[in-house]
């Protein structure tokens, strides 16, 4: 089935309120909103949730050819508390996720999008998130990608991505990306890869010790990944960065063997392919934006590609990213 340009979530979807949409329904509305992808909540949507009988299956894959929609998420709800006397244990959750994940595989889904109960008015997850996430990387790992993403995570505090890199959790990412996993860090994940180990360098302080918050020029200087295979070699794109700590630093040698190994992915540049310090927007040595691992399968980038991926969002330039990586996944 042909990427997905966007799509409509089923979460909390409906034609008028207080009413309640059947899945058939669902599929018009949003075929007639001019999606091509649908997100479905497993609990709502699925009869006999987490196992579908054959008939509903067999509906399900005619309705999505009928409507060429692609299945994009598989949102599911870890309920921690709710139903509970008690809370649930990192085991419990990480059984609900692995069947998620299952069940999604099944349906065609790329990916799943649990929500975790809180626990309190700052709407904090409940705790055994972590531990139920990191449980089922290996599971996971047959869907072959995980996604860190920007965010600023722990506040930036010591370095940013310090923290984040010291969590239990980032032992079983470095575990899934030593097996050949495919690792995508944007912005703050980037930082965190580098935090890590998982990528040469660090990310510094912007040249000018400013936030930048704007759309810079993009020069692909590799086509040789997962991540940046449906990109023409040179392009030039336009991304979004938002960052203050974006500064891409390396030793001589490091940046040697980065450009030796063909493991820069971008560069910044300008609309005529520039690349020189007028088009560096942070200080970034050899105005590298990306790069990707020794292996291929761990890319970083400071930019924002998914800001960019259909017309209604400003542009398309991010999409070829993630139209190479759904190529690439098995």
């Amino acid at each position: 089935m042909s990427s997905f340009r966007y799509g409509v979530s089923l979460y909390s979807y409906t034609d008028d309120f207080g009413t309640v949409m059947t899945l058939d329904d669902a599929f018009d509305h949003v075929a007639d909103t001019g999606s091509t992808g649908i997100e479905i909540l497993g609990e709502t949507s699925i009869p006999l949730y987490p196992e579908p009988p054959a008939a509903w299956l067999d509906h399900w894959f005619a309705q999505l050819d009928r409507y060429k929609l692609e299945p994009t998420n598989l949102a599911c709800w870890v309920d921690t508390r709710i139903q509970l006397d008690r809370n649930m244990t990192v085991a419990e959750g990480t059984a609900q996720i692995a069947q998620d994940l299952r069940l999604a595989h099944q349906l065609g889904f790329r990916f799943i999008r649990p929500k975790f109960g809180v626990i309190d008015e700052e709407l904090t997850p409940d705790p055994i998130w972590e531990g139920a996430v990191e449980r089922n990387l290996d599971l996971a790992h047959q869907l072959d990608l995980v996604i860190l993403p920007g965010g600023f995570s722990y506040g930036d505090y010591l370095r940013s991505g310090a923290m984040a890199a010291r969590s239990p959790i980032l032992d079983a990412v470095r575990r899934f990306a030593q097996r050949g996993g495919r690792v995508l860090g944007v912005c703050n994940g980037f930082q965190i890869l580098t935090e890590a180990g998982l990528l040469p360098g660090a990310l510094m302080r912007n040249r000018d010790l400013r936030f930048i918050c704007r759309t810079v020029g993009l020069r692909v200087e590799t086509t040789n990944s997962p991540f940046t295979a449906r990109y023409a070699p040179g392009a030039v794109l336009e991304i979004p960065v938002a960052h203050h700590d974006g500064n891409f630093s390396a030793d001589d040698e490091t940046l040697a063997r980065l450009e030796g190994e063909d493991q820069v992915a971008f560069r910044y540049c300008d609309a005529h392919e520039r690349v020189d310090e007028t088009t560096n927007p942070n200080g970034s040595r050899a105005n590298i934006a990306g790069i990707v691992s020794d292996n291929r399968r761990v890319l970083g980038l400071m930019p924002h590609p998914e800001n960019l991926v259909e017309p209604a969002l400003g542009g398309t330039d991010g999409r070829a990213l993630f139209e190479s990586l759904l190529e690439a996944l098995p």
